[in-house]
């Protein structure tokens, strides 16, 4: 009888490890879906971005830097046509308003921050504050970087709910 009752506690207990493991599994597909939908509409938005540069009625210039004119702020331009997040006008909340009106479709539980050529975006509910950008065991996030060879990148190590 007690080698029955063992055999079911620990089939009872292999069970359950496995839908937890099968849980932590679902959730990082899902952290790692929602990623890179946010880096398609980040990458989509810029494409938006350097259309409208290449318009002039949507640039200004100012003492010789051109800017792209965009929800009521201005971008410095980069040398590729690029916007960028440069505070130049208040300092930095200046700068960090800028790029939510750039990128306005980032709502909670995603989070954005400035870069100095760029942003970086986070899910509140599995990523990691700015930070801990550091800990290169957790990589959980999207990067938009003027001077990045990738341009928009998605991280997606360790990307599992908190």
């Amino acid at each position: 009888m007690n080698i029955k009752s063992i055999t079911l506690a620990i089939s009872a207990l292999l069970c359950s490890y496995s839908a937890t493991s099968l849980a932590a599994l679902n959730a990082s597909t899902d952290a790692t879906q929602q990623l890179e939908q946010m880096k398609t509409r980040v990458l989509q938005r810029i494409i938006e971005a350097q259309k409208l540069i290449n318009d002039p009625a949507n640039i200004e210039i100012r003492n010789g830097q051109r800017f792209l004119k965009y929800n009521g702020y201005l971008y410095p331009i980069t040398a590729n046509n690029l916007p960028s997040f440069m505070p130049f006008v208040d300092g930095f909340d200046y700068a960090d308003r800028s790029a939510e009106a750039m990128f306005d479709f980032i709502q909670m539980p995603w989070k954005l921050v400035n870069q100095m050529d760029g942003v970086y975006i986070y899910n509140d509910q599995f990523g990691y504050t700015y930070l801990e950008q550091w800990d290169k065991d957790k990589q959980c996030n999207v990067q938009y970087l003027a001077g990045d060879k990738d341009l928009v990148s998605a991280a997606s190590k360790d990307c599992l709910p908190y």
